[in-house]
């Protein structure tokens, strides 16, 4: 019993060490998006996935083990902890790891251009600081209303077809899934059986 107290004791602060360095990274990242901090962003995201990726299998040599329940929860909770199961092989988690913050990063960047004479532009003209963002081109990339304007909009206004045109302009700069993107969601599937 003391073996497992141990076990999931040392999983539990390393797992906070490893969760708080990739949060930090990661809004890093999403607020000051470069080249840089998505690199960061994505090796403490694949320094969380290598490590569930290794302590859940090692967990499970305690299932047999009669736990107060307390100690039993923790165990539960460690084994779906990994919300993106890592590839064995690190070099491709290190790909997953980058195609993940790669998204992350593409998302946080995007920019929608509203239509000239619509009700978003007409909403989006009522605050002076969002005259940049108005003078976008149609069809110009990294030219538009960033996310957290639309997102405000989303909140205040009361004006359905601006709130309508921002929700359906912000899904079109989504650009359809291509190259490393497509491989993303294979590459943590694992045969079941295999955590």
């Amino acid at each position: 019993m003391e073996e497992a107290q141990a076990f999931i004791d040392n999983v539990d602060k390393e797992l906070r060490r490893l969760w708080t360095a990739r949060e930090r990274a990661g809004w890093v990242n999403k607020n000051f998006v470069t080249d840089d901090t998505n690199e960061i962003a994505a090796e403490t995201e694949q320094a969380v996935m290598d490590y569930l990726a290794k302590t859940i299998p090692a967990a499970t040599r305690f299932d047999k083990l009669k736990k107060p329940a307390d100690l039993e929860r923790k165990f539960q909770l460690l084994k779906i902890a990994s919300s993106l199961p890592a590839p064995k092989d690190t070099t491709k988690s290190a790909e997953l790891a980058k195609i993940v913050s790669d998204m992350g990063a593409r998302y946080s960047k995007g920019k929608y251009c509203p239509a000239a004479g619509g009700a978003l532009r007409r909403e989006l003209a009522k605050d002076k600081e969002n005259k940049e963002a108005l003078a976008c081109e149609q069809g110009k990339e990294d030219s538009g209303v960033p996310l957290g304007v639309l997102t405000k909009v989303l909140a205040e206004s009361r004006d359905e077809a601006a709130l309508r045109e921002a929700w359906v302009g912000w899904r079109t700069i989504s650009p359809p899934r291509t190259g490393p993107t497509k491989r993303w969601p294979r590459m943590g599937i694992r045969p079941r059986g295999s955590l």
